[in-house]
């Protein structure tokens, strides 16, 4: 059965004025919230959506957040963890400086062992037909006999991005999968209003941002939205993030062979793509 929707009132936002701080621990209770006796994790990748830094050895992070333009932090989910709470905070209409911790814990898929994903895309929440089956989707997903260790939705997840109650209902949605979901912005997930992807931020999270699974690097790229922002976090994310590692990259337009090449100059090995569908 679908949870109820829940429905908050969208107000005015103001960025954040402070530098971000915080920190990565390991969450040994899975309670999600940091204890006196929780220790902080290393070399976790941590950025505003322009910078992105490592955690030090004792699991701190610091993001001067000088152009004071910062809509959300959040962290790339290294392999051998998973997150017990969010991996992102949003920081627009946040009008005191606090910390911003990400509890991690470890995962029983060792860096050598072989695993599945699925793809899905173009879900186009709009009304509760549509809701009904994307659920039904997911728990196809969900009770395969091998299930896959994470899903991704490449993009256009709700059919009018200025309808926050679309929003809300794919979250809902997301909540009756055990397997977890990584989110691409699509076109039709862009609001009217000035900034295009807030609404989207506001309940999904970032709209770029990489995650590790074993000695793969996965970065989900807003291909709708393409700013100067985001190429310098991929840049400054593949240095310090994705040595070594086979890169694959998820967005939801198809590329033109300018932006393949280009993709392809910056180590992408595969590329996953949405928008293109019949009903």
């Amino acid at each position: 059965k679908l949870p109820p929707i829940e429905v908050s009132e969208a107000t005015a936002s103001t960025f954040y004025a402070f530098a971000i701080r915080g920190m990565v621990f390991e969450d040994a209770n899975d309670d999600g919230v940091m204890n006196e006796n929780e220790l902080g994790i290393p070399g976790i990748g941590v950025s505003d959506g322009y910078q992105v830094v490592l955690s030090d050895a004792d699991g701190n992070y610091l993001l001067p957040n000088l152009s004071k333009q910062a809509k959300y932090i959040f962290i790339s989910q290294p392999a051998q963890y998973e997150k017990t709470a969010d991996f992102w905070h949003l920081l627009v209409d946040e009008t005191a400086a606090r910390d911003f911790n990400f509890p991690l814990r470890r995962t029983a898929v060792a860096e050598t062992d072989a695993f599945r994903f699925v793809q899905i895309t173009d879900v186009h929440i709009n009304g509760p037909e549509d809701i009904m089956n994307f659920v039904d989707g997911l728990q196809e997903i969900n009770t395969l006999t091998d299930p896959p260790l994470f899903i991704v939705a490449t993009g256009d997840l709700v059919n009018r991005g200025s309808y926050a109650y679309q929003f809300h209902a794919y979250q809902q949605g997301l909540k009756t999968s055990v397997v977890p979901v990584f989110n691409v912005f699509g076109n039709h997930d862009r609001s009217d209003d000035e900034d295009r992807a807030l609404a989207y931020n506001k309940l999904l999270g970032p709209d770029y941002y990489s995650f590790d699974v074993g000695t793969y690097h996965f970065v989900i790229l807003n291909s709708v939205l393409k700013t100067e922002r985001q190429e310098h976090w991929l840049t400054e994310d593949l240095a310090k993030l994705g040595k070594g590692k086979t890169m694959l990259a998820f967005e939801h337009y198809a590329p033109n062979l300018e932006r393949l090449r280009w993709m392809e100059s910056l180590g992408m090995e595969f590329l996953f793509t949405g928008h293109w569908h019949t009903s």
